[in-house]
């Protein structure tokens, strides 16, 4: 039986594939009559589309923070139910781990380059790095709510066991009982 191979567990897939749809739609405006949606934005004056670059640079900066905020939630717990978890996702998670760290970072860096490329008579090729850096980050972004919330089924999981255990106390240790020895 063959296995299939599976874009969740390799981030890096997608990545590739979004480079070759931003590469396909670059070539395709170039050399057919398809319409070049970037044009309208090239006409501005390179100091506005320089901002709009880094604006979103800002924007890609913080998706790369956020990232890093998940991955330490994922590696800090100590609980069996964690250990386990990091255990059995083992490689896959640490290539999406990766994966969401870098995409930010190197969205950023295409900000950056279109940044310096509107500035630097390259407005023909800023608004491609730019387009690239915003499928980054928007698959950097979809990959971190879904890692966010297998993490929070994680931490769900030792909460759950945690309030199990808290309610199985001995009846010595009631509140009633509890407050009668305190007035004594």
């Amino acid at each position: 039986m063959r296995s299939q191979l599976n874009v969740v567990d390799h981030p890096i897939l997608v990545d590739g594939a979004l480079l070759v749809l931003v590469l396909a739609h670059a070539v395709l405006t170039w050399l057919t009559p398809l319409p070049d949606i970037w044009e309208p934005l090239v006409q501005f004056d390179a100091g506005v589309q320089s901002a709009l670059y880094l604006g979103f640079f800002g924007a890609a900066a913080l998706v790369s923070s956020f990232a890093g905020v998940v991955i330490i939630f994922g590696l800090t717990p100590q609980s069996i139910r964690w250990q386990r978890f990091r255990v059995e996702a083992g490689e896959s998670l640490a290539r999406n781990w990766t994966s969401t760290s870098a995409s930010g970072f190197i969205g950023a860096g295409l900000a950056l380059a279109a940044g310096v490329a509107a500035l630097s008579g390259g407005a023909w090729l800023a608004p491609w790095l730019f387009e690239l850096g915003i499928g980054l980050v928007a698959h950097s972004s979809v990959r971190l709510i879904f890692l966010m919330r297998k993490l929070v089924d994680v931490i769900r999981g030792d909460d759950v066991e945690a309030v199990r255990k808290a309610d199985n106390r001995p009846a010595s240790e009631a509140p009633w009982n509890r407050n009668a020895s305190a007035q004594d």
